[in-house]
């Protein structure tokens, strides 16, 4: 990427934004994206079309009947998109480091295999109103948000998506960063980053799910990220 201080950590964005990277790698792209002014730009675009994928398709609960169709379009993707991987590889990155050819194909895969899923439950499923998911009202601090308003939509697999309503501008320089936490532990970051539009309404999906923590925090932190909050939580959800 043109302007970027170090293209391995570039190639492990699309990794990053789908909650895929261990912690000591995540730091590492978070501390890269705070210095380097084109990565934040493409991970705030990755992050818009991540959410984009996961929320535009209502949440529902397959019969075993669907899981097992889609689970076959799922293998079908993966068998055709393995037997095309080398070639590519090899004509478009032949200087590249193995381990990075690596990554760079494990994340193609996992957003192959996430768009087969996604598209398999929007094409197979259907007529199903059975509640899927459970929409909780978090607590905002009215100091820091006077009449804002936050939901966390949470389906039966753990999935969840934030929805806030009236909330500031994070600021100049600044996003919204959502965490997890659980008990007295110290918060986790996520890589779920978001801002607002004029009327202060926004919403992101929360990667990897919200099993194992009771509860998601948002704070305003710079562009890129933290690793730990620098600023009080403005909205907290009990999971």
């Amino acid at each position: 990427m043109t302007g970027c201080t170090d293209p391995q950590l570039h190639d492990l964005l699309g990794a990053y934004t789908l909650g895929a990277c261990p912690v000591d790698e995540a730091d590492r792209v978070r501390a890269h994206v705070d210095g380097c002014a084109p990565c934040r730009g493409e991970l705030l675009e990755l992050s818009v079309a991540r959410d984009a994928l996961l929320t535009d398709v209502p949440a529902q609960t397959p019969s075993p009947a669907l899981k097992a169709q889609v689970m076959d379009r799922v293998r079908a993707e993966a068998e055709l998109f393995g037997a095309a991987t080398p070639q590519r590889a090899a004509i478009v990155e032949p200087r590249r480091p193995g381990w990075l050819g690596g990554r760079r194909a494990a994340f193609a895969v996992a957003a192959t295999l996430l768009i087969a899923v996604v598209a398999g439950i929007a094409a197979l499923s259907g007529g199903d109103d059975t509640p899927s998911a459970r929409t909780i009202d978090a607590k905002i601090d009215q100091r820091q948000a006077p009449g804002g308003s936050a939901q966390l939509i949470v389906d039966r697999g753990g999935h969840a998506r934030l929805v806030v309503r009236g909330m500031p501008d994070p600021g100049r320089g600044r996003v919204y960063e959502v965490w997890l936490r659980n008990g007295t532990d110290a918060p986790r970051p996520t890589a779920a980053l978001f801002s607002v539009d004029r009327a202060g309404a926004g919403e992101t999906s929360v990667p990897g799910g919200v099993q194992g923590a009771d509860q998601v925090l948002v704070t305003s932190e710079p562009a890129g990220g933290s690793t730990s909050p620098s600023r009080v939580p403005l909205v907290v959800a009990a999971v």
